[in-house]
């Protein structure tokens, strides 16, 4: 008797302690908390292709593409050194840009200006201005970020970097001459304190200073002290779209969208803006896993992905992928690009205004990259799809040839 005295308060200890832990793991900010918000569709969306003729020697499709002024498409193939411009009116590819990769070595991405004044990140945290004849006009290497973290342990690798799978620069302001840039910060795994991460900064190209760091890590980042789990990398990387003083920024495991003043790096405003077909976002997976394990969660699981604002229309665009499973009804291994996609559209106030999922036919097509579904080309009005593989008829058909248009009703 004295024995079971003894050992039931431990008992009760323990107890407390598995529901205390089991609590915390429990992850809520992962749920969709605006669900069952229902809202009458006040926009419509039209769909028309582009013709664009290309000869044998051109891509069909680019890895790295951009929408200027509604009527360019300026194209990046794999980890080459040439960028090539289609004029959209006219159906017809206009140049190419040769950037000389002994003055620009390790290119990553690219921001265009203008024809003229195009921005070149390199790894690791360098930028290059080139011109529309490919000379290099000015270079900045950006190697001393007023970052707020630091390594817990010594690797000899940078803090930061410029990555070739996510957008660094996010917009050029001609009036103040600074550079929007989101950081990729190393490996997320060896840094305890995640939750100080401010990715965004703004960088001067005249006086070469950097402005007031800003926006907090969201909880799915920084919830596991014991650094057990993570995200795909790609799932890790937030998004940024820069008006004026106002930067609004959004991670893909997030329901929300923040707005930060990219001066102050003051909070503004943050809520809830989910799509109405994810319940709930995924929990990480832990660190230390085989290739097949990434790859089910890549394939089956839900994020949300690139966010646009679209001038004409006064509205932001977030894109949502949603989950599915695993394998086919056939039981072959799924793929991402079988992924159901909506749009969701708000505004300035970060109202939800409307949200379209893609039907059976335009499942054909993606809102931008046919590879990358969650990355998305803007217009002003709605965005330039490209056409699945699966789709193509002809080796030499043009597949940035889908044109999305949103109409208020």
């Amino acid at each position: 008797m004295k024995l079971y005295i003894t050992i039931l308060p431990n008992l009760i200890i323990i107890l407390i302690s598995i529901i205390f832990h089991g609590c915390q793991k429990e992850r809520k900010y992962l749920n969709n908390p605006c669900l069952d918000q229902r809202r009458n569709a006040i926009y419509s969306m039209a769909i028309d292709t582009i013709s664009i003729s290309v000869n044998d020697s051109m891509p069909t499709v680019y890895d790295k593409v951009q929408i200027a002024k509604d009527k360019y498409l300026i194209g990046r193939s794999k980890k080459n050194y040439r960028l090539d411009i289609y004029d959209l009116e006219v159906g017809k590819f206009i140049k190419s840009i040769i950037i000389d990769k002994n003055f620009v070595p390790n290119m990553v991405s690219f921001y265009v200006y203008t024809m003229d004044s195009i921005f070149v990140a390199q790894d690791p945290y360098t930028i290059s201005l080139v011109n529309s004849s490919g000379n290099v006009i000015n270079k900045w290497v950006l190697d001393n970020a007023p970052i707020n973290w630091k390594l817990d342990e010594i690797i000899n690798t940078p803090l930061y970097y410029f990555d070739t799978d996510r957008e660094n620069i996010n917009f050029f302001d001609p009036k103040t001459g600074n550079i929007h840039l989101t950081l990729t910060n190393t490996d997320i795994y060896y840094f305890s304190d995640r939750e100080k991460f401010k990715l965004h900064n703004t960088f001067n190209i005249h006086t070469k200073k950097w402005g007031i760091p800003f926006g907090k890590i969201e909880a799915a980042y920084s919830g596991d002290s014991e650094r057990e789990k993570q995200y795909l990398p790609f799932q890790s990387h937030p998004f940024c779209v820069v008006l004026g003083d106002s930067s609004f920024v959004s991670y893909p495991m997030s329901h929300k969208v923040s707005i930060y003043n990219n001066k102050t790096g003051l909070l503004l405003n943050e809520n809830c803006v989910s799509s109405k077909y994810i319940e709930k976002l995924p929990p990480p997976i832990d660190y230390e896993t085989n290739p097949q394990t990434e790859r089910n969660f890549f394939v089956s699981t839900s994020l949300y992905g690139s966010l646009n604002y679209h001038n004409k229309l006064g509205v932001f665009s977030r894109i949502a992928l949603h989950e599915q499973p695993e394998k086919l009804p056939s039981g072959k291994l799924n793929s991402h690009l079988n992924k159901t996609v909506s749009v969701i559209l708000f505004n300035k106030k970060l109202e939800k205004l409307d949200e379209f999922i893609l039907d059976r036919e335009s499942q054909l097509s993606s809102f931008g990259d046919p590879q990358s579904l969650f990355v998305s080309y803007p217009t002003s009005n709605g965005f330039i799809g490209a056409l699945k593989e699966r789709v193509v008829t002809s080796e030499s058909e043009f597949r940035h040839s889908i044109r999305f248009k949103f109409l208020k009703k």
